[in-house]
């Protein structure tokens, strides 16, 4: 399997997880050490930041931008 096949594999699996409003699979995503940067949110730090980030993104209206403004 191409590099290209995984990723999109990895991308779908995001977007089902997200479209699910399943914070918690989101961020099982990422490392236990990760860092996300987002222009909608300040930077969240580890997976427990990254999974409480997302259900704020899930639960909401979908609009990332009026979250943190």
């Amino acid at each position: 399997m191409s590099v290209k096949d995984e990723l999109q594999i990895f991308m779908n699996a995001m977007a089902l997880s997200y479209g699910a409003g399943d914070a918690a699979a989101c961020a099982a995503m990422f490392t236990a050490d990760a860092e996300l940067f987002s222009p909608y949110a300040p930077t969240a730090c580890g997976r427990a930041e990254i999974e409480e980030l997302h259900r704020v993104w899930t639960e909401g209206d979908g609009n990332k931008k009026t979250h943190y403004r």
